[in-house]
């Protein structure tokens, strides 16, 4: 049973949901009535950040905050984590087409007024942070997950791995997953 963790792999170069993906995995479960799941984070409490998030981008999106994202890994992480990449495409969704781009890694540039940027920094053994920052013209709102035990990572998809194994044959999230809770 397929569980994807690696979250480039279904993600295309600007850095949504690669639909297309998604419907060949969909047409390989049915065809092989296997099932697969994937996710950028299989930690249960990035899930409720992921919720906790979209809720206050709902907020302060209508009292003009402005978003941007952080994130820290270990010095041998090589790319901008799936994680924060789906914490922008989930900002750009609450954003009222405000935010209509991500800038992904790249903050030596003047950042354009309907982008979000997402920064990185890789130090040591850190297992993952994430940080949204909303910020005004008076005060900023931080929001962070941050993980202690890379463990985590592999609790949850395996967990994940185990739910749906009673699932019809398809492609699930863990949003799918969750709704069995």
């Amino acid at each position: 049973m397929p569980v994807v963790a690696t979250t480039d792999f279904y993600l295309g170069e600007d850095s949504r949901e690669n639909e297309d993906m998604i419907k060949e995995f969909e047409d390989l479960a049915r065809d092989n009535q296997c099932r697969m799941i994937y996710a950028p984070n299989f930690a249960l409490g990035m899930r409720a950040f992921f919720r906790i998030v979209a809720s206050a981008a709902r907020e302060l999106f209508s009292l003009d905050y402005d978003p941007a994202i952080m994130e820290w890994h270990n010095s041998g992480k090589a790319d901008v984590s799936g994680t924060a990449k789906k914490l922008g495409n989930l900002l750009l969704s609450e954003s009222r087409k405000q935010k209509s781009a991500l800038l992904v890694g790249d903050c030596t540039q003047k950042r354009q007024n309907s982008e979000i940027t997402i920064g990185s920094a890789r130090a040591g053994k850190i297992p993952g942070t994430h940080q949204v920052i909303f910020d005004s013209e008076v005060d900023t709102i931080e929001l962070i997950h941050r993980v202690r035990d890379p463990n985590i990572f592999a609790h949850g998809a395996l967990g994940a791995a185990h739910i749906i194994k009673d699932f019809k044959p398809g492609v699930y999230t863990v949003d799918d997953m969750l709704a069995c809770f």
